[in-house]
């Protein structure tokens, strides 16, 4: 079972989407439902499936979202996503587990949706999933990781009935 804490900073978010809270916890839900075989496999997170899991969300702008990128990570820019895995290293069975936080740019977003010509909800449930994986330790700093990453992005988006995003922004 996986929980989602939504906060909402800027009100961009309830303009372009409708009831953001429930969209973000529908599609992490999904997303998590989707990697339960990747993360048994997967030694430092199998424990994971047996607890309660919670997942803290931002739904943030561009000013928001540059800050945390440069003191967290030292990119003084805005992104559409950043998440913070949690790195939790023992786990006790039953207990419920913050993995991490995604905070998300409703600027950075809309931006890329409008250029990219996709729906403003595909984009930002690709996105969700895309930091949930980061929590799960996935990452795309090379070609493998990418390409592992972006299969099960596509396999969750699927289950949200959303196309392929890198087929349909190739």
């Amino acid at each position: 079972m996986i929980n989602t804490c939504v906060r909402i900073t800027n009100n961009e978010w309830n303009k372009k989407i409708s009831s953001p809270i429930s969209f973000c916890t529908n599609t992490i839900e999904v997303g998590w439902k989707n990697l339960q075989k990747e993360i048994k496999q997967k030694k430092e997170f199998s424990s994971l499936i047996d607890n309660k899991i919670e997942v803290s969300i931002l739904l943030s702008d561009d000013k928001n979202i540059r800050q945390l990128n440069n003191i967290h990570l030292g990119n003084d820019k805005p992104t559409n996503v950043l998440a913070f895995p949690a790195h939790v290293d023992t786990i006790a069975s039953g207990s419920e587990i913050l993995i991490g936080d995604i905070a998300l740019s409703i600027d950075s977003i809309t931006k890329e949706a409008d250029e990219q010509k996709i729906n403003i909800l595909n984009h930002t449930s690709h996105l969700l999933i895309h930091g949930l994986l980061h929590l799960l330790g996935y990452d795309h700093k090379n070609e493998k990781e990418a390409e592992i990453m972006e299969n099960l992005e596509i396999e969750s988006l699927e289950k949200l009935g959303i196309p392929d995003p890198y087929y349909y922004n190739n």
